[in-house]
């Protein structure tokens, strides 16, 4: 769950049992759930070593190893125009300090081409893959908003990906208790990553909606566990 803001959020993101919890911090351009290094700081403290923290950001790759230098999350989620080579910089500085990189692969859902510097989703998922990247974070790219945009990926773009690597692939872009399990079912991602789809308004977090999020998911994995047995 991702775009926390407030440390109780962070408590009910626990106390559902979420396996990771996401901060926005420092990202260029604006977007609700943007924090200062400071108090995203002060919100990844709160998050128990047994929860993974995950700082969301784009920008050089000098600018955000001190990010992570500083804060110490459990991975950093890259999501912006950061180029291939940029990204294999940052997974080498990072990988001393033991923190994983996750790079977002933003796809149009009107074209179906990746952004970046290779149109061609499979392309693109490999091409970043092999940068040493921990995972891809499959989201839509669209003009209004770069993350959190509310609009889903194509289950088959999300296949696409899926298919075309061996590192975890999550899913995200438009998600919410209403559709996630279709999602799992479908494709079978790693993971699943939301923020609008929990929320009352941008930046609002809703505990009821995020305890659908969290049902609808086991329920799903849980008939998916069932149809492979």
């Amino acid at each position: 769950m991702c775009g926390m803001m407030h440390r109780e959020e962070i408590v009910l993101c626990c106390e559902l049992g979420v396996q990771a919890v996401g901060v926005v911090i420092e990202y260029p351009v604006p977007v609700p759930w943007n924090l200062s290094l400071e108090a995203g700081r002060a919100l990844v403290s709160h998050v128990p070593d047994e929860v993974a923290s995950v700082v969301v950001c784009s920008g050089s790759p000098e600018r955000l190893a001190q990010i992570a230098a500083e804060i110490r999350p459990s991975a950093l989620q890259v999501h912006g125009d950061e180029s291939l080579t940029e990204i294999e910089e940052l997974v080498l500085r990072l990988a001393p300090l033991g923190i994983k990189v996750y790079r977002a692969l933003r796809i149009r859902p009107d074209t179906g081409e990746a952004a970046g510097e290779i149109a061609e989703i499979e392309g693109a998922a490999r091409a970043i893959e092999r940068t040493g990247v921990a995972g891809l974070v499959v989201d839509s790219k669209v003009s209004h908003r770069p993350g959190g945009t509310g609009v889903p990926v194509g289950l088959e773009y999300l296949r696409q990906v899926v298919e075309a690597v061996s590192v975890p692939v999550i899913a995200a872009g438009g998600l919410s208790a209403a559709n996630v399990g279709d999602v799992i079912e479908a494709v079978r991602p790693f993971g699943v990553d939301v923020l609008s789809g929990i929320e009352s308004s941008p930046g609002r977090k809703s505990l009821e909606k995020m305890a659908a999020f969290v049902d609808a998911v086991r329920r799903a994995d849980a008939r998916r566990s069932r149809k492979e047995a």
